[in-house]
């Protein structure tokens, strides 16, 4: 789902879908837990801000993709009230439900811990670019290399891992992005990538990334999201941790915070082989071309499985 350009949710003739203005940052934006109810459907709430009246950030359990409510928070809940109701609703068996078991279940790797390949329907992976903090522009070209190899009229899915610090100073960049979305050319899964994405290479990779001493976990992960619907954009409920570097309590906090990690199965500028159901990992921002390089170098061998769509790359409705 994409917010803000879906239209309303409408029930019982009360809007509870509305759009936000860009430019309207979120106050009091904080993380919540409970279940809503729109038409019926169940919601989980993971976030609650106030932005011209309240609203909330809510994740749909059966397809794992959120929506902008605009509706007071919830009481609270513990994950163990929201599992058992999960239980009740049969919804256990829903994507985001079995995307966070799996992830709990790969939460102790200190390196590329998360979600890493998907089952899917069609053969295909899933482009993820991360964008760090850099001084470099956009790597605008890899994508509109990779909108030839498209079929015709079909926007390329991409996840956009990005950093606040990215954002707040790429800001033609990211409306590039944005327009680029906005005319059906991408399809943007967005990402939070931290706030700050702290990086030291003279200490242990352990002492920096998100595990810099002191560094506020919290604001790294929502500062992005705020971001991103203050541009507004949606959201999605997953996370990459710079460097792909964590440690358990770091992925248990953010998973209790309603996210799923994003690992990788295929980070190509390191030489990792790209296969089938990875989630595939490049640098957009202008710090690693060798891996875009090696990207399209790839695409273009296999021009043909993605012309005649025996190859795909992979959006969010792709996850089975």
């Amino acid at each position: 789902m994409k917010a803000f350009r879906l239209g309303v949710v409408a029930v019982l003739g009360v809007l509870f879908s509305l759009p936000l203005s860009a430019g309207v940052f979120p106050r009091d934006y904080h993380p919540i837990l409970g279940w809503v109810s729109v038409g019926g459907q169940s919601w989980l709430a993971l976030r609650a801000w106030q932005a011209s009246g309240p609203h909330v950030l809510a994740v749909n359990p059966l397809t794992a993709q959120t929506q902008v409510l605009a509706l007071d928070a919830p009481p609270r809940q513990t994950w163990s009230e929201v599992l058992a109701t999960a239980r009740q609703k049969n919804l256990l068996s829903g994507l985001y439900f079995r995307l966070r078991a799996q992830a709990l279940h790969d939460a102790n790797p200190w390196d590329n811990a998360g979600i890493r390949q998907w089952p899917s329907r069609r053969r295909g992976a899933w482009l993820s670019f991360d964008l760090c903090p850099s001084s470099r522009p956009l790597d605008r070209w890899v994508f509109r290399g990779l909108l030839t190899t498209q079929p015709k009229n079909k926007p390329l899915p991409v996840f956009l891992e990005v950093s606040g610090r990215w954002m707040s100073t790429h800001t033609k960049d990211l409306a590039w992005l944005y327009r680029r979305e906005a005319q059906k050319q991408l399809d943007i899964t967005w990402v939070s990538h931290g706030e700050f994405h702290p990086y030291n290479p003279r200490v242990p990779w352990r002492q920096t990334f998100d595990l810099t001493p002191g560094l506020n976990f919290e604001q790294e992960v929502l500062g992005p999201e705020k971001r991103l619907l203050a541009g507004g954009q949606l959201p999605s409920v997953w996370y990459r941790f710079p460097g792909l570097i964590s440690d358990s309590a770091h992925v248990h906090q953010l998973i209790s915070w309603g996210l799923i990690p994003l690992a990788s199965g295929a980070w190509l500028n390191k030489g990792d082989p790209l296969k089938e159901h990875d989630i595939v990992l490049v640098h957009g921002n202008g710090n690693e071309e060798r891996g875009l390089e090696l990207l399209m170098a790839w695409t273009r061998r296999h021009q043909a499985a993605l012309n005649s769509g025996q190859w795909s790359w992979l959006g969010r409705n792709d996850f089975r």
